[in-house]
């Protein structure tokens, strides 16, 4: 989430950077430009009257015509002598835009607009909605000599991921700040009491009663915490967990045992079905532990008196698939999109009936992700809900190592370098001969899984 701003910041200068770069080009080609600007682009391709002697000038302006940015030029009389299709598209336009009058008469009621051609300051450029499922980015370059407009470039992108990403990150933020002040807010008002006249006037009990509430209040923001540097270190890629090959059923196994007295309270029964052989996976098995346990404590949290959890774990083509299947309360279908959004909440009440941070099932997700896996969901109200975990086998996550073995982010994956190094000891072991991970044929792999 913190590296959004910056993410931003970069692709506003690459607005800047391609426009740069277009009036370098149309400098560097200063004869030709009477020629190129009477030609416009028509669907995107580009057409000239001088043959072979445009032919380079040609294939470097169709590399424009392919770029996701758009591009728009006025020359010094405010005329629009180019554009790309890229920029009809992102301004949804039918047609081109005569002169900068026109762009401002379409768009001059934007705020901030009409300052980007009144006032030009390098670097500035203004987001706006064009319609509401698409933001864009519209930048100005104007270049000048003394007090006379030689050209004005317009650069415009897409931006509306960009600004999902920013209205995510304001959300959490103030999602964090709500749930951060509401403890905050308990062991402050109750501290205060107790220090004011609670000691002198409530009894033993009374005191210690007061005392629960401020060390439940602080656990949870202990939690809330946890948490939330949990989900910094998974998005900075700081983690630096250890991968190994585990098996799956063992680990299910004691989660039912660890999390056995809970169901017991609740009557629920905990069941675990092998439906076929299951190969090993890597993994870290702290996360995955944290990952399926969380799963389960919903299951418990959110289940029926004398209800059930079944856990089914098989092996479908090349991976691991673990289902986690209650019968408990469900959720309704316009919810099922956003549970794994950080601090959504399906009951928005307040009320806080099952406690938790809001952030449980984003970090099973986060975590399953970061195993190479998925995690989908399917739920029925008022008749349970299905957790279904995909993870790479053991051969599986070979064969995404040899693929990925020339990859320059391949050493930053630990997923990948952690089969590798299984991979080349087994080799060893078995007798197989690997030069190159990236050229292990799939007979040698499979000399190597079969042993």
């Amino acid at each position: 989430m913190l590296v959004v701003p910056f993410l931003t910041v970069s692709l506003q200068a690459a607005l800047f950077l391609a426009a740069v770069v277009l009036l370098y080009f149309i400098g560097s080609h200063y004869k030709l430009i009477g020629n190129f600007f009477t030609s416009f682009f028509s669907g995107g391709i580009l057409h000239f009257k001088h043959g072979e002697a445009n032919k380079d000038l040609n294939m470097e302006l169709a590399a424009f015509s392919s770029l996701h940015l758009g591009v728009l030029y006025f020359d010094t009389n405010g005329k629009c002598r180019f554009h790309n299709r890229s920029a009809l598209e992102l301004l949804d336009l039918k047609e081109p835009p005569g002169s900068v009058t026109d762009i401002l008469t379409m768009f001059g009621h934007i705020q901030g607009i009409k300052s980007l051609f009144l006032m030009p300051v390098n670097g500035k450029s203004v987001t706006f909605s064009i319609r509401p499922d698409r933001s864009i980015n519209f930048a100005v370059k104007v270049n000048m000599q003394d007090t006379r407009i030689l050209n004005t470039v317009i650069v415009v992108q897409d931006f509306t991921q960009e600004e999902l990403q920013n209205k995510q990150r304001k959300e959490f933020v103030a999602n964090v700040s709500h749930e951060l002040k509401t403890p905050i807010t308990t062991i402050k008002a109750y501290t205060e009491l107790l220090l004011d006249w609670g000691i002198k006037e409530k009894s033993k009990e009374q005191i210690a009663d007061d005392i629960k509430k401020i060390r439940d209040d602080a656990m949870r923001m202990e939690a809330l915490v946890g948490d939330l540097l949990l989900l910094s270190s998974i998005d900075g890629n700081r983690r630096q967990p250890k991968v190994e090959l585990i098996e799956v059923e063992p680990l299910i196994h004691d989660l039912i045992e660890r999390f056995s007295l809970q169901a017991v309270e609740k009557n629920i029964k905990i069941n675990c079905y092998i439906l076929n052989k299951v190969p090993m996976v890597f993994a870290e098995a702290e996360s995955l532990e944290r990952a399926f346990g969380n799963i389960i404590s919903n299951g418990i949290k959110y289940g029926v008196p004398n209800g059930k959890i079944d856990i089914y774990i098989s092996c479908l083509i090349d991976d691991v698939t673990i289902k986690f299947a209650d019968n408990g309360i469900g959720i309704a279908q316009e919810h099922l999109p956003y549970i794994f959004n950080r601090f959504y909440r399906v009951d928005n009440s307040g009320t806080r009936q099952h406690g938790g941070t809001g952030l449980g099932l984003s970090i099973v997700q986060e975590l399953i992700k970061m195993h190479h896996g998925e995690i989908f969901v399917q739920s029925v109200l008022g008749s349970g809900t299905e957790f279904t975990v995909i993870l790479p086998s053991e051969g599986s996550m070979y064969r995404s190592t040899i693929a990925a073995a020339h990859d320059p982010d391949f050493e930053n994956d630990l997923w990948y370098k952690a089969a590798k190094k299984e991979l080349l000891i087994q080799a060893k072991e078995y007798g197989v001969k690997i030069d190159d991970i990236a050229n292990v044929s799939e007979a040698d792999l499979k000399v190597i899984l079969e042993q």
